[in-house]
C-alpha cells in the first residue's frame, strides 16, 4: 500500500509541475518521500521542483542524497550541474556534466550544457578517463 500512496503523491507532483505550480509539487513529492524515502526518482523530481522555485541550494542537498544511493543516476547528475550553474559554481557544474559523459558518452544534454558553459565541442565529446590520449 505504501508504494501506491507514494506513487500517487508523485503523480500529483508531476501534474503540479505540468501546471507550473512547483511549490505544490514540492509538497506532494515531500509527502511521497515521507512514505518511501528511498525512492530516488521521487527525490530527483523534488529537486527539479525546488530548482523551478529558485531553491538551488536545497535541490543540491536532495540530489546529493540521490547520488549517494545511486551514483550513476544520470538525470540527478544533470540536475546537479544545473543547480551548481544557478548558484554560480561553474567548475562544479562542468565536473558534473563531465561525469554524465563518463556514464553515457553520447548524452547530448550533457554535451550541450558543457558547450553552453564554454567548454569546446571537442572537449565536450571527450570525457576525462584518467588515461593518456593518443
Amino acid at each position: 500500500m505504501g508504494n501506491r500512496i507514494a506513487i500517487g503523491h508523485g503523480e500529483l507532483g508531476d501534474l503540479y509541475m505540468e501546471a507550473e505550480q512547483p511549490a505544490a509539487a514540492v509538497t506532494e513529492y515531500a509527502k511521497a518521500l515521507e512514505v518511501r524515502p528511498a525512492f530516488v526518482d521521487l527525490r530527483s523530481q523534488l529537486a527539479r521542483a525546488l530548482l523551478a522555485m529558485g531553491e538551488a541550494d536545497k535541490a543540491v542537498g536532495e540530489l546529493n542524497r540521490v547520488l549517494n544511493q545511486q551514483p550513476s543516476y544520470l538525470d540527478a547528475r544533470l540536475r546537479l550541474g544545473t543547480a551548481f550553474r544557478r548558484m554560480g559554481r561553474m567548475d562544479e557544474a562542468v565536473l558534473e556534466w563531465r561525469r554524465c559523459l563518463e556514464i553515457e558518452p553520447q548524452n547530448e544534454r550533457a554535451r550541450a550544457f558543457l558547450v553552453s558553459a564554454g567548454v569546446t565541442a571537442t572537449e565536450a565529446r571527450a570525457p576525462e578517463t584518467g588515461r593518456e590520449r593518443d
